[in-house]
This record gives structure tokens, sequence and C-alpha cells, in this order.
């Protein structure tokens, strides 16, 4: 058998080539694609920085729907209040809700919303609140505390006594986040 040296390319061959009429058009699509991948936001990163040195403390990949809290220590009621937090599609933070023990000075008493008893905490769901982001300042009075993942993470490990932190969540491209990866601030304090 005598092999011929211009055959034809098998046709999975021939319809990448750019000589196929439809294999330019192809391969643009392909490339166009990866392109878009890698360049166009699309995850979301809840991130925690500290406002003045600008030092990220925290990174970590999240989806649409993911929820976290705060928890302090109230400087008058000495009892704990949580704010509980929501990722929106659009990438927005959403205040849905605070757990209290008891209301008195300082706490929340004319909001519009509904407010329930649950296991010996006042839980007030009110109307949502959008935030770009989250203003939190730490002070080591109130014993400050972030919740996620079933997880507490004291902020006083991470950040001084008055500092300010910033929560948000941040679109970035997926190749980005292969790079950046995720920060963990509170593990290393552990360790020590």
């Amino acid at each position: 058998m005598i092999l011929s040296l211009h055959k034809k390319p098998p046709y999975f061959g021939r319809f990448f080539s750019f000589k196929h009429k439809h294999g330019r058009k192809l391969l643009f699509f392909l490339f166009a694609s990866m392109v878009a991948l890698f360049i166009q936001p699309s995850e979301y990163i809840f991130e925690i920085s500290k406002e003045e040195s600008k030092e990220i403390i925290f990174r970590k990949k999240v989806r649409e729907g993911f929820e976290f809290s705060t928890k302090i220590i109230h400087s008058v009621q000495l009892t704990p209040v949580y704010e509980m937090y929501r990722v929106e599609k659009s990438g927005q933070l959403t205040l849905v809700g605070t757990k209290l023990k008891d209301f008195g000075w300082g706490m929340p008493s004319t909001e519009a919303g509904q407010l329930t008893l649950e296991e010996g905490y006042w839980v007030f769901q009110g109307p949502p609140r959008s935030l770009s982001r989250l203003m939190f300042r730490v002070t080591y009075i109130n014993e400050p505390m972030l919740i996620m993942d079933h997880s507490e993470f004291p902020l006083t490990r991470v950040a001084k006594d008055g500092e300010l932190l910033i929560v948000q969540i941040v679109k970035a491209t997926i190749l980005k986040t292969l790079f950046t990866g995720e920060i963990n601030a509170f593990q290393k304090t552990n360790k020590t």
C-alpha cells in the first residue's frame, strides 16, 4: 500500500482548518469565549480589608446567597447583638436581620418590619438594606466577631482597637481568582 502525501486530513482536522468555510468562525468563537471567561468578572469574592493600610486580611470565593453575621456585645445592655447579611445577585451585601436579647438604650425600636421572639432572642427582619460595603469599627470593649460557615472569628485578633475594617464583595475574573487565591489572617493568628 502506498501512502499519498496529498491525502486529506481527517474530518475533525479539516473542520478546524482556516481553509474550512466555518473553521475561522469556530476558532474565533472559541478564542473569544476563552478571553471572556478569563477577562469578564464573573466570580464573587468576600473580602475584608483594613481601611487605613488597605491590607486584605480575609478573601474567599463565595456565591450568590452566601450568608454571614457580625456579633458584638452591646456596651450598655452587655448582651449580644447579631446582624445577618446576605450576598445578592448584584454583588451587593444586604442586611437581612438583627437578633438581640433585649431592648433598651441604643437598641432598634422604631424600624418597620417583623419582630419575633426565637429561642430567647428578639429577631428583627425589616425591609432589606443593600450596602455596597460594610464599614465595621473594631473595639475591644464589644468583642466583635465575624460568623460564617458555622465558625466564629474574633476581629480583635486581626485588627487594632479602633481600627476600621471594610467588608465587601468584589467581582473578579476567573484568572484573577486563580492568581490571588484565598487569604485568611484568622488562621495565621490561631497558629501562634
